[in-house]
């Protein structure tokens, strides 16, 4: 029987691959956003079809020159002339109605919502909010999102429903990126004109993504094949960008995006104008760049390549005048993937794709005739491979995948004065693993979906000391379910249950307790043990027809093997040590997640709110006694609004409201052989004051030309000049042989900031 089916599946595919038909496939796209379109009326003759949720069409046509016509009650209807020897699998680009284009984002978002277990974010979407410097940015759009924490002012960290930054998984075109942010979170390294869409899993994570506790980022470029030459670019205050695409030929279109910040003759000096006082922080300065490239090829019908690059690079400084110190800090990202998609038979589709990234951060530290300098790097190369199989009412897929990672957690050279500090040789770690998975969704009945996925994967690592690789050091094999299940209600309303159990082998190591991007990753060891977490959600999902959706969403997550790092720089210096100064410990996360989305009318927005409890326990730290995670935020308050004065003029705002951070104070202090000794209260036990900030934008449409488009943007950045502090700490004046005086300082980092933005886009 089983040879007999595998002779069946072998016939079908040599059938298929050398069939002499012609079939005429592609995708149907928003023209502006790039965005699928689905339920798009395709009439070929006498025959009509419709294309899918992703915008994909497929039918045979006949073998002379042929007309079809593409119809959506959101977009002008579309008429097109295949000739005979014409390419016969491209995309088509309708142009949108401008008074539906609400109405298009609601079907796309519902979707998202109730389908496929994410949170979508389209192009289109990082234009709706007021960006910092007018510019708007993916990072901080997503943190908008209910059950995202914003870490606070300058802070690069994504924190999920009560996951550290670190148990996110970002990926851009399938390769991870391990430090996704520019401008120590104000910006990403995602480009917005190299976005095409960002998908955010915060439950039920699927079984092909793998590794973090958390969440999953998947950001994607666009991969459709341009017909026209078209590009954009836009100047303001702060950096200058480009975006081009260009059609080598029918079939093959290669896109590039660059960015480059000039911030350092332009807003820093007016802030360190604020902050001339040595008790303030001095001489700030910060400049990043990145680079996209990709390239689409369509080889023939039924086999695409999607290739693409990306490198993007920071440099941040600053001063503490009081206390003589000079930080600074960079740090690079590199990455590139090659996919391949293919359909080996009917209803199948096999993507493969090899991936490259590499992560480098570098910090130094000079004070007091002291020079230290650590230096961490990180690099993976991962191959995987999926097939999918649509069938009747199911949708499987299976793969396998292999990552091999390279990890330097620290490098550490010391000097003081003219003694430099030996602390050996660097230690470097090798880690691989290997994966089967598997996911299955289908309907059961008229009310029942359900996603059911399993992941299987074998973790081992080495550690390599003076170019010598040891014996294994660690190695485990781990099992990964998930499962979504759906209850339709109605035609509007939703229940949906998620579960996953998820495993982490790859730790970043929190050292500072500020917010600036000092953290480094180390592998799993018989010393840090994988991390282990189970998350349970249960929601409410609803639509009012096409005026307004929104969701109640509550959750549960509990995790193991979370780790603490015993700070202090010498510790942070000790390479041969890590191990030893890290904390294993617990925790725990409860949470409601509320949103509202306005789409139809004069005014549309959104409302999120999240309240949550997220708190910590480790035997050494607290007495063992339970604390509040440092970013725990009891309450987060996002609000946006949308408001079209004119066909030329738009206007937008944001609100945003959360609890301060947890950090741990000082309750005493006292004189003991003349010094000053602190006391410290019970850890995490203290709170930054609430954050809370309001941005408004406003956009001018220039005359559309025949050829090109502008337009100029007018934002302010922390309307009301909110000082959202960054930390606090302690300034002592006096001596000790009369009187000393304490006073609490608090450092920000950006007051009110208006910028002005033009664009321009052919």
């Amino acid at each position: 029987m089983l040879k007999l089916s595998f002779s069946l599946i072998f016939s079908l595919f040599v059938c298929f691959t050398f069939a002499q038909t012609k079939t005429f496939s592609g995708r149907a796209l928003d023209l502006s956003t790039r965005a699928p379109i689905p339920e798009v009326m395709i009439k070929y003759h006498n025959q009509v079809f419709y294309s899918d949720k992703e915008g994909g069409f497929k039918f045979e046509i006949g073998s002379g020159t042929v007309e079809i016509s593409f119809k959506h009650l959101s977009y002008k209807t579309l008429v097109i002339i295949v000739p005979k020897d014409s390419v016969l699998k491209r995309d088509i680009y309708l142009i949108p109605k401008e008074n539906l284009l609400d109405q298009v984002q609601v079907n796309r978002s519902r979707n998202a919502a109730r389908l496929n277990n994410y949170e979508l974010i389209t192009h289109s979407d990082l234009g709706k909010k007021p960006g910092l410097f007018a510019n708007p940015d993916l990072l901080n759009e997503i943190k908008t999102l209910p059950g995202v924490t914003n870490g606070g002012e300058g802070n690069s960290g994504l924190y999920i429903r009560g996951g550290s930054s670190g148990q996110n998984l970002v990926l851009f075109n399938h390769a991870t990126i391990y430090n996704p942010s520019h401008l120590l979170g104000f910006f990403s390294v995602f480009n917005t004109s190299a976005v095409n869409e960002a998908k955010v899993y915060k439950s039920g994570i699927p079984a092909e993504y793998a590794g973090r506790l958390a969440a999953v980022v998947d950001v994607g470029s666009d991969k459709s094949i341009a017909d026209t030459l078209s590009g954009s670019a836009a100047v303001s205050f702060l950096a200058a960008d480009a975006h081009l695409s260009v059609p080598l030929t029918k079939r093959w279109t290669i896109k590039t995006s660059l960015r480059k910040t000039f911030m350092n003759y332009s807003i820093w000096p007016i802030v360190n104008s604020f902050s001339k006082e040595r008790t303030s922080l001095n001489n700030l300065g910060y400049d990043f760049y990145d680079v996209n490239f990709s390239s689409s090829l369509q080889l023939d019908t039924q086999n695409n390549v999607f290739a693409t690059f990306y490198i993007g690079g920071d440099r941040f400084g600053f001063e503490l005048g009081r206390f003589g110190i000079a930080n600074a800090v960079d740090w690079r990202n590199r990455s590139g993937s090659v996919e391949w998609k293919t359909e080996p038979f009917k209803n199948s589709t096999l993507n493969t794709t090899a991936a490259y990234s590499d992560y480098r951060f570098n910090f130094r530290l000079d004070q007091d005739g002291t020079n230290a300098r650590i230096n961490s790097a990180i690099r993976d190369f991962d191959l995987q491979s999926t097939l999918g199989l649509t069938l009747k009412k199911q949708h499987i897929k299976l793969g396998i995948a292999h990552t091999s990672h390279r990890f330097v957690p620290n490098t550490p050279d010391v000097a003081t004065g003219s003694v430099k500090l030996d602390f050996g040789a660097a230690n470097v770690y090798h880690s691989s693993e290997t994966a089967l998975f598997f996911s299955d969704k289908f309907d059961l009945g008229q009310y029942f979906s359900f996603l059911l996925g399993s992941r299987f994967t074998y973790y081992h690592v080495v550690k390599q000391v003076d170019d010598k690789i040891n014996e294994p050091d660690f190695n485990t094999l781990f099992w990964e379910p998930s499962f979504n299940v759906q209850y339709k209600l109605n035609g509007a309303t939703d229940i949906k249950l998620s579960f996953s159990r998820n495993i982490q082998t790859a730790h970043l190591i929190p050292v500072a307790a500020s917010n600036f991007p000092v953290d480094f990753w180390m592998p799993s060891t018989n010393k840090l043990v994988p991390q282990k977490g189970i998350q349970l959600s249960l929601g409410l999902f609803k639509n009012w027809g096409n005026a307004f959706e929104g969701y109640v969403d509550f959750y549960y997550k509990r995790m193991n093997h979370i780790i603490e790092f015993n700070g202090g720089l010498s510790n942070l210096l000790d390479n041969l040590q890590i191990e030893e100064n890290a904390f294993s410990g617990k925790g725990y996360v409860l949470g409601a997640e509320f949103f509202l989305k306005k789409n139809i009318g004069k005014i549309t927005g959104t409302l999120g709110y999240t309240i949550s409890r997220n708190r910590r326990s480790f035997p050494d730290i607290n007495n063992g006694t339970e604390f509040p995670f440092r970013y725990d935020r009891t309450h987060e308050l996002n609000l946006s609004a949308n408001y079209p004065i004119s066909k030329k003029w738009n206007l937008s705002s944001f609100f945003t409201y959360s609890t301060g951070n947890a950090y741990t104070a000082p309750v005493g202090r006292y004189i003991v052989a003349g010094s000053i000794i602190n006391e410290y209260g019970a850890f995490n036990g203290a709170r930054m004051p609430a954050y809370h900030r309001l941005d408004v934008a406003a956009t001018y449409q220039f005359q559309k030309r025949k050829k090109y488009k502008s337009e100029l943007s007018f934002s302010v950045y922390n309307v009301y000049n909110r000082k959202n502090p960054i930390f606090d700490y302690f300034q002592f004046s006096g001596d000790l042989k009369s009187s000393v005086s304490i006073q609490k300082k608090s450092i920000a980092l950006l007051p009110v900031l208006p910028a002005v933005a033009y664009k321009i886009s052919f």
